[in-house]
């Protein structure tokens, strides 16, 4: 199991950890954070997060709500609540290699719908949606 300091930032001191015992997260890094201490291993770290984004928002939802307990409501509700309102929980990680083989399938599927561009442009959003993938698209400010 290893250790490593990623960054003391503010009041904090954030950690990865390669290595744990955990099966749910086997082959990834977990990352955990604590008030900043002269150490070259963490010594206070109250939980590993999946990643380093979810480490840091618990520990700024742990500064303004508190620690989180066993029946309280302090950094896992504001922490979660936040990391759900953004989508955070549904972002997934893609294949890149496999992404590009579908969709080189499915323009040469779709080849066939001729006409104006949104024709053909539909055909591929609905062969890939067929195909269980999805087109991702990010909101203009």
């Amino acid at each position: 199991m290893t250790h490593t300091m990623v960054a003391r930032i503010g009041d904090w001191t954030f950690w990865a950890w390669d290595g744990h015992p955990f099966d749910k997260h086997a082959g990834k890094t977990l990352y955990a954070y604590e008030l900043t201490a002269e150490t070259d291993q963490p010594t206070s770290t109250g939980e590993w997060f999946p990643s380093i984004d979810r480490a840091m928002i618990a520990a700024v939802g742990e500064k303004y709500t508190g620690p989180r307990g066993a029946g309280g409501t302090g950094v896992g509700t504001a922490a979660d609540w936040f990391a759900r309102m953004i989508g955070m929980d549904a972002l997934v990680e893609v294949n890149y290699q496999d992404g590009q083989k579908a969709l080189q399938e499915v323009i040469r599927s779709t080849a066939r719908y001729d006409g104006p561009i949104y024709v053909r442009a539909k055909a591929m959003t609905d062969e890939l949606e067929a195909r269980g993938l999805t087109l991702a698209t990010q909101k203009p400010a």
